[in-house]
């Protein structure tokens, strides 16, 4: 119950398919994982970096799935991962005041993750009244199942109308932004250990900065 370290993810329901001819040869194959309603916490501490909290907890799971199942993970294979309507919020102990950066509205579903071959990806959601789409691929999983090793290939999509929800985006701004629609097209390749190239496209319609204090220049 400790705000500033909630629990990484947490959902009222998880629904798990898992084929019946894999239990008699002691090798379950998990055919569909979905989790409906998920909230998903992301919490930024300064004394340890989050993708390197993220990574040594993977580490440790793995290790203790192996060791009670007593098989190796890099044999598994999912038919479709789904996320129905989830949340993540993003939370910053040191920018208490404006609150954490919430994406909600998440619909997603993953295909035939396994180390193989990569798997397609669609997903859709909103942050801060504004919807986005991606699609593409990830993996397929490394060897060392490290998330930061997984290859991504994605493409997001994303349309604003309205002054407030771009306002929303940066409240600390001392500018007004006017926007009757705005358009941004994102291509991700590569992956979060070695990094990732991006190429992007924006489309700003009936875009204004205003000033609405005439003593403050900035």
């Amino acid at each position: 119950s400790d705000p500033d370290n909630p629990p990484l993810v947490s959902a009222p329901k998880v629904l798990l398919g898992i084929r019946a001819l894999s239990l008699l040869l002691h090798r379950p194959e998990l055919v569909t994982i979905t989790f409906v309603n998920p909230l998903i916490n992301i919490v930024g501490h300064g004394d340890m970096k989050l993708l390197d909290r993220a990574q040594d907890k993977a580490r440790v799971s793995n290790r203790n799935m192996t060791q009670e199942l007593g098989w190796g993970l890099t044999g598994l294979t999912l038919g479709k991962v789904s996320i129905q309507n989830g949340m993540i919020t993003f939370i910053d102990p040191s920018q208490s005041t404006e609150g954490p950066l919430i994406i909600d509205h998440i619909h997603l579903n993953l295909h035939a993750l396994s180390p193989s071959r990569a798997s397609p990806l669609t997903a859709t959601a909103r942050m801060h009244n504004i919807p986005f789409t991606i699609n593409g691929q990830v993996g397929p999983l490394p060897a060392s199942l490290d998330p930061l090793e997984m290859p991504l290939l994605l493409s997001l999509d994303a349309k604003s109308t309205g002054l407030a929800d771009l306002n929303d985006l940066f409240p600390d701004s001392h500018l007004q932004a006017r926007l009757s629609r705005g358009y941004l097209t994102t291509m991700l390749h590569g992956t979060l250990d070695s990094g990732l190239q991006t190429s992007s496209w924006v489309q700003l319609d009936g875009f204004e900065l205003v000033n609405p204090d005439p003593l403050n220049p900035k």
